[in-house]
């Protein structure tokens, strides 16, 4: 009988985080469909999910779960210097981090007073 191993907890961040970086990654012309205000929740949806998938990761929130998440925006951001027809922007970093910490929000206000989820 096989076992079946658990994905190490990583794993979640990572594909986020990945998620992001792809999202960020698509030339400016191929996003002339995309309605005003979308870019903006997408930009807020996909830092509340990588702030959720980080906070699980850890099991906290703490130094490293900020200053990943700060990272990510900024990086996020300056990615989009080698890619045509896209340009960074500090008002996303700025969504971006609204996102992370609506998922930080919420996680401290669902969680027990003991810290258990």
């Amino acid at each position: 009988m096989s076992q079946h191993r658990r994905p190490p907890r990583w794993i979640a961040p990572l594909i986020s985080w990945a998620t992001i970086v792809i999202g960020v990654s698509i030339p400016g012309d191929d996003l002339t469909g995309v309605s005003s205000g979308m870019g903006e929740i997408g930009h807020a949806a996909g830092f509340l999910i990588f702030a959720a998938t980080l906070v699980f990761w850890r099991t906290r929130i703490d130094r490293v779960v900020i200053a990943l998440l700060i990272g990510g925006a900024v990086l996020s951001e300056l990615i989009q210097l080698a890619v045509p027809g896209r340009v960074p922007s500090l008002s996303d970093v700025a969504i971006d981090l609204a996102g992370a910490a609506l998922a930080i929000l919420v996680i401290a206000v669902c969680r027990r007073p003991d810290g258990t989820r």
